[in-house]
């Protein structure tokens, strides 16, 4: 290593709203690609569930993903009011979680 003196105070100037939206936009497309890999994988006869949030209350609908890939809309399982849903799933595309319901609160 070498030591160098600066003379002038050394400053890093950045945009930080251009570096939060190359993050963000970087980040969405990195999930994107991984969510695409993981569909591609699964089977389509595979049963997954899909959430619907709405103003006042949570839907919650069963579909195979083949027949969602074919833009069929799924069988209603429950309608939760906002307040009573807790828990979920970490694998959402497009509001669509492939993989177990969501815990309701009373549920355990």
């Amino acid at each position: 290593m070498s030591n160098i003196e600066l003379n002038e105070e050394v400053k890093i100037i950045r945009n930080i709203i251009k570096d939060v939206e190359s993050f963000y936009n970087k980040t969405m497309t990195f999930l994107n690609d991984i969510s695409v890999i993981y569909l591609k994988n699964l089977d389509p006869s595979t049963i997954s569930y899909f959430y619907d949030l709405k103003d006042d209350y949570l839907e919650i609908k069963e579909i195979r993903l083949g027949d969602y890939l074919e833009g069929k809309t799924g069988k209603l399982l429950h309608k939760v009011p906002k307040n009573q849903t807790a828990g979920g799933h970490p694998t959402l595309k497009d509001g669509v979680c492939f993989g177990p319901p969501a815990r309701l609160l009373g549920d355990r």
